[in-house]
């Protein structure tokens, strides 16, 4: 059957409103199918950002299994990018500022929970929350 992604994206900063924004997504796929692609594409790209020295800029700080009281099990996921080695040079020491970016992601199932934070900007943070359902998105998720 067809699958439907609901995800809610939204960002804030200190003393501003939030923005919530809504996209459904129809897939071909079920919510099994889904979820089995979208793990191994998860581990794929970890091992590949992932060399142990730093040298991409990536850091996984964190990769555990955790337990959610309403979504059951799932994968807890702590990273850090050091946007600033795809900056040149010149430009970091012109501009010495924080340009770490910091992922923390919760995964469980069919629903997803993803919070970015940039460094130099310390108040923002973008939220991402998506679920996969079966149908074809008439429902309210």
């Amino acid at each position: 059957g067809a699958k439907v992604g609901f995800m809610n994206a939204s960002s804030a900063t200190h003393g501003q409103a939030t923005r919530l924004r809504e996209y459904r997504i129809s897939m071909p796929l079920t919510v099994e199918e889904f979820t089995r692609g979208r793990d191994f594409t998860l581990a794929r790209i970890n091992e590949l950002e992932e060399d142990g020295k730093g040298g991409r800029g990536v850091k996984v700080l964190c990769a555990e299994r955790r337990v959610h009281p309403v979504h059951g099990e799932g994968l807890y996921t702590l990273k850090t990018y050091d946007v600033g080695k795809k900056i040149p040079y010149w430009v970091r020491v012109l501009l010495p500022i924080d340009f770490t970016v910091t992922e923390e992601a919760f995964t469980y199932g069919a629903f997803n929970d993803v919070r970015i934070r940039i460094g130099m900007l310390s108040r923002f943070l973008l939220r991402i929350t998506s679920v996969q359902l079966e149908g074809r998105g008439h429902d309210n998720a």
